[in-house]
C-alpha cells in the first residue's frame, strides 16, 4: 500500500491533477472548456435524423428563436452579421431549404427547441 506522500503517477504534475480529480476539485482549463464546447453538436431529433447543428449554429438559432434580429445576434456572439448569415445559410443547406422563415418552421418541428434555453444560459456564463 502506498503512503500519502508517495507518487501515484511518478510525476508531480499528474499527481496534483489526479489528487484534484479524486477530491472533486478539478476543473477544465479555459482552453479545454472552449475546445470541448466547440465540438458540441446538437441533433435535431428523429424527424431530421443525421442532421446536426454546430455549437455556433445552435447559438445563432437559439437567439433567433428568442426573437433577436441578425444584427443583435452578431453583436451578442461577437461576430459579424456576414458570419451569422453564413451560419444560417449552413443550417438552411443542411435542411434543404432556402428561406429563414422555412428554417424557423423546420427547426420548430424538430427537437431543437428543447435545447434553446440551455444554449442561451450557456451564452450568459
Amino acid at each position: 500500500m502506498m503512503s500519502e506522500n508517495e507518487s501515484k503517477t511518478g510525476s508531480p504534475y499528474w499527481d496534483a491533477i489526479l489528487n484534484e480529480a479524486l477530491a472533486g476539485e478539478s476543473e477544465l482549463e479555459p482552453k479545454q472548456k472552449t475546445k470541448a464546447r466547440s465540438k458540441a453538436r446538437y441533433a435535431l431529433g428523429d424527424k431530421f435524423a443525421g442532421i446536426y447543428f454546430t455549437r455556433r449554429e445552435a447559438e445563432c438559432m437559439a437567439l433567433l428563436l428568442n426573437g433577436k434580429r441578425n444584427i443583435d445576434i452578431a453583436e451578442e456572439l461577437v461576430l459579424s452579421t456576414r458570419t451569422t448569415e453564413y451560419y444560417f445559410g449552413k443550417m438552411k443547406e443542411k435542411l434543404g431549404i432556402s428561406t429563414k422563415f422555412d428554417l424557423i418552421e423546420k427547426v420548430m418541428q424538430s427537437d431543437f427547441p428543447q435545447f434553446k434555453e440551455d444554449i442561451i444560459k450557456e451564452l450568459v456564463n
